[in-house]
C-alpha cells in the first residue's frame, strides 16, 4: 500500500443567490420533515419505496422519502403541498 499526499482543498462557498435559495428551501423542507408525526413519516417512507427514480445510464431505483418530497419542486409552496397534501 502506497501513501498519497494531497494538498488540503477548502470547498468554495460563493453564496450566490441561487445557492442561498436552494439551501433555504432544503432547510425549510427538513424543518417540516422534523415536525411530522412518526406515522406521517412512515407513510412517506412507504410511499417513496413504490416510486422509482428516472432512468439514467440504465439505472433506476426506489427514491428516498426526502427525494420524493423534493419532487414537488423547489418552491416553498410546493414543499407545503408535498408534506401536507390535504391542506
Amino acid at each position: 500500500m502506497e501513501l498519497v499526499s494531497r494538498v488540503l482543498a477548502i470547498p468554495a462557498n460563493p453564496r450566490t443567490a441561487k445557492q442561498t435559495a436552494v439551501r433555504l428551501t432544503v432547510s425549510r423542507i427538513a424543518a417540516r420533515w422534523r415536525a411530522l408525526q412518526e406515522a406521517q413519516r412512515a407513510a412517506w417512507v412507504t410511499a417513496a419505496k413504490s416510486v422509482l427514480s428516472s432512468t439514467r445510464l440504465g439505472q433506476s431505483g426506489p427514491l428516498s422519502e426526502f427525494r420524493l418530497v423534493r419532487l414537488g419542486g423547489s418552491a416553498e409552496s410546493r414543499a407545503d403541498k408535498c408534506l401536507y397534501p390535504n391542506h
